[in-house]
């Protein structure tokens, strides 16, 4: 368990989150097809470093980063 989540490298119902560095994978295309979270890396290290949840929406691969 990591910061309350359980991590697995299988993907089933039962997963909310694909944590990905590209977004052509197979994993994050199954992400987007079954309506989960496609988040980028920075997503758990940021979690880490503030020790709480972090908004999905500012690490998809939409979010343009200035």
């Amino acid at each position: 368990m990591y910061l309350g989540a359980t991590c697995s490298t299988e993907l089933d119902p039962s997963v909310t989150h694909v944590v990905s560095k590209d977004s052509g994978t197979e994993k994050s295309h199954w992400a987007l097809k079954h309506n989960k979270f496609l988040v980028q890396p920075g997503w758990i290290e940021a979690a880490n470093y503030f020790w709480q949840r972090q908004p999905e929406e500012n690490f998809s691969f939409n979010q343009i980063k200035n």
